[in-house]
């Protein structure tokens, strides 16, 4: 099964796992979502998987500059902000199998695509 990595490709987070991914010989497919943005109905499913606290990312530049309050946002708008601003997916969203891992964390990492 292919592994697919979701993100952007100027982030140093990113960057750290393809090099990972590429130590270990893994085949992976990397979809930029600034290019490709997940889907409506992928994106639902990817939340429903790992919960919205865990995938949207409130420490970036992206969630600064529009100014938001994740505390006073509905799940509803949570989903919709995430929907629109892609760059706020926490870093790097790993899938394989229908599984998914977030965050740089190279034994983790390592341990999920093998």
């Amino acid at each position: 099964m292919m592994v697919k990595l979701y993100g952007i490709p100027n982030c140093n987070k990113i960057r750290n796992t393809q090099k990972i991914l590429d130590t270990l010989g893994i085949e992976y497919e990397f979809v930029n979502v600034r290019k490709n943005p997940i889907a409506r109905e992928k994106l639902k499913s990817i939340i429903s998987a790992v919960g919205i606290d865990n995938i949207f990312n409130t420490k970036g530049t992206t969630y600064r500059r529009l100014n938001l309050d994740y505390q006073k946002m509905s799940p509803g708008d949570r989903f919709e902000a995430l929907l629109r601003e892609q760059s706020m997916i926490r870093r790097p969203l790993i899938e394989k199998s229908g599984r998914y891992h977030i965050g740089l964390d190279d034994p983790a990492i390592k341990s999920f695509v093998s």
